[in-house]
């Protein structure tokens, strides 16, 4: 299990942000943190006792931040940060132009990492003048679905993306089992 120290650290510096970079914080505040479809779930009273209630006792924080300010500050991290696979293990971060890029199992663009951990978006495909630009916020080698319910439990949405209501995954059968016989 991982100590409350550590699950706190990215929570700690986005609460910081409020303190002492407000341009930042603002911008924080704007992603979604979908908390009240979080209220609940296993995930939240999780958070709520080893996040919220550690920093608060812990670090003798409780005139700082509310439970409230830091359960959706947990909740704006798990739904918006992305894994950067630069190091061992890979850590997460938080890109405000690439959260706000929509989600598609068959997206229109890529998501990769140079190796000072800036973010490249790149085409995928032609992209027609004022078509929303994607990525996906999956692991699009999973089945639909493991994909569906992976992005439920994280971005709290079912896709219904077009590769995810077409059964055979555009002809791959990407999910389905080969009969042995």
């Amino acid at each position: 299990m991982i100590h409350p120290t550590y699950q706190c650290i990215t929570v700690l510096r986005c609460l910081y942000q409020k303190q002492f970079l407000p341009e930042v914080w603002k911008k924080i505040e704007l992603l979604q943190s979908h908390c009240e479809e979080r209220k609940g779930t296993q995930k939240y009273e999780q958070d709520r006792v080893a996040v919220a209630q550690f920093i608060i006792r812990f670090f003798k924080l409780e005139n700082v931040f509310t439970e409230e300010e830091i359960m959706k500050v947990c909740g704006i991290v798990l739904v918006n940060t992305h894994e950067v696979p630069l190091t061992q293990p890979p850590h997460i971060a938080i890109y405000e132009s690439t959260s706000m890029f929509e989600h598609s199992c068959s997206a229109n663009c890529n998501k990769s990492f140079t190796n000072k951990g800036g973010v490249l978006i790149t085409s995928g495909s032609y992209i027609k003048k004022g078509e929303n630009l994607s990525i996906c916020y999956t692991d699009p080698l999973w089945g639909t679905p493991n994909r569906r319910h992976h992005l439920y439990e994280s971005k709290f949405f079912w896709c219904n993306c077009s590769r995810c209501l077409d059964p055979t995954e555009f002809g791959t059968y990407f999910s389905s089992l080969k009969c042995q016989n």
